[in-house]
């Protein structure tokens, strides 16, 4: 693909394109085919520099986005995306954005949806409508064919994925948890025996008022803290003081215990669920990077592969 505009006489910076008076209607019409290539591949350009860059430098790549002036949000979301589709997996048919919207599905559906969207020649939003029945439908399934209990149970899991029935303050926000489920002192949670394997990963969901204790609770179970994942939610959320559009996990290690992978970013970007649910690609990336047995805590619904704990589940 080329992307050079071709002819010399052309200015162009951050804000505008400047075009000699002469310039010849078959170049003028070229010079917008470029235009419109560029304009089509570019999120894929950045997802692609993104992800070299953080696979090459780690924490440097990093801090020179961040001091570069750089979108950073942005580009953990053109990144995510990039790593969904591998470059043979990509429509050139389809907008970038058609790729965002079908990349939280499972594989098979993100494909079939794919395809009908450039053999229909769907818009984006007519997308987005399939991509919710889809949804829906697995909900619907899941439901009305609920995963049958293990007959056996382990004593002991490789991977726990928590997600602690905090005590807010502030019972007057919007969403209050003693509204939805029953709620546990820091104390309560401190005192609960996790069934960990000697070397086990968990991942323990902590809102952002809720750092300190969540760290807390990592070293007070027995995992030594890692790192952080983090959900950016397209939708603005509450807060006292910032409004909210994020959720964290802390990332932590018991024994040692190595991920599967080494190529996922820390950035999970979702749409905002029913109170306190969690989004499906936080799952997927949970499959692949951590072995099992897999055990959820506090679950809400059941999950395919997966023992859960809760009153909700």
């Amino acid at each position: 693909m080329t992307v050079a505009i071709p002819h010399q006489e052309l200015g162009y910076s951050e804000t505008a394109l400047t075009l000699p008076a002469s310039l010849p209607f078959d170049e003028w019409v070229e010079v917008g085919h470029t235009l419109s290539r560029i304009d089509k591949a570019v999120h894929w350009w950045l997802g692609d520099w993104w992800r070299y860059g953080e696979h090459s430098y780690g924490e440097r790549a990093a801090q020179a986005v961040s001091m570069d002036g750089f979108a950073f949000g942005t580009l953990m979301n053109d990144g995510w995306v990039a790593g969904v589709y591998p470059p043979e997996e990509r429509r050139p048919e389809l907008t970038f954005s058609h790729h965002r919207i079908a990349a939280p599905l499972g594989t098979s559906s993100r494909d079939e949806v794919l395809a009908r969207a450039a053999a229909e020649s769907w818009s984006v939003r007519e997308l987005e409508q399939q991509v919710r029945q889809v949804k829906a439908a697995a909900l619907t399934r899941e439901l009305v064919n609920p995963v049958p209990a293990p007959d056996e149970t382990p004593t002991a899991f490789a991977t726990i994925v928590i997600d602690p029935p905090w005590q807010y303050g502030n019972k007057a926000t919007r969403g209050a948890a003693e509204d939805h489920y029953p709620t546990m002192t820091q104390d309560e949670l401190i005192a609960l025996e996790l069934p960990a394997e000697d070397d086990a990963h968990l991942y323990l969901w902590v809102t952002n008022n809720f750092l300190r204790d969540g760290l807390e609770l990592c070293e007070a179970w027995g995992f030594a803290y890692k790192t952080m994942l983090t959900w950016v939610k397209p939708q603005m959320g509450m807060g006292n003081y910032f409004r909210s559009v994020t959720e964290h996990v802390l990332f932590g290690v018991r024994g040692s215990l190595p991920t599967l992978r080494n190529d996922r970013t820390n950035v999970i970007s979702a749409d905002r669920k029913r109170h306190s649910a969690k989004p499906e690609a936080f799952y997927d990336l949970v499959a692949e990077m951590s072995p099992g047995p897999y055990l959820e805590m506090f679950a809400r619904q059941r999950r395919m592969g997966w023992h859960t704990w809760g009153n909700e589940a």
